[in-house]
C-alpha cells in the first residue's frame, strides 16, 4: 500500500460544509513535506505551494 492509499482510508468526520481540502490529500502533501525537511505547518504549507504543479499530477481533487 502507497501513501496515497493509505490517506485515502483515513476517515474524514469534517463537517462537509466546512472542507476546503480532502483530508487525503492533507495526508500526502504533509508526508511528503515532512521526509523533505519540513518541521512545523509554514513548512508543509509553504511546501505545498511549492511544488504545487507535482501534487496536481496525483492529488485529482485539488482544485485550479
Amino acid at each position: 500500500m502507497n501513501i496515497l492509499d493509505f490517506a485515502h482510508r483515513i476517515p474524514d468526520f469534517r463537517q462537509e460544509v466546512k472542507v476546503q481540502h480532502q483530508a487525503c490529500d492533507i495526508v500526502f502533501i504533509t508526508v511528503a513535506a515532512v521526509i523533505c525537511g519540513a518541521q512545523d505547518w509554514e513548512d508543509i504549507e509553504y511546501f505545498g505551494h511549492c511544488k504545487e504543479d507535482f501534487f496536481r499530477q496525483y492529488l485529482l481533487r485539488m482544485k485550479p
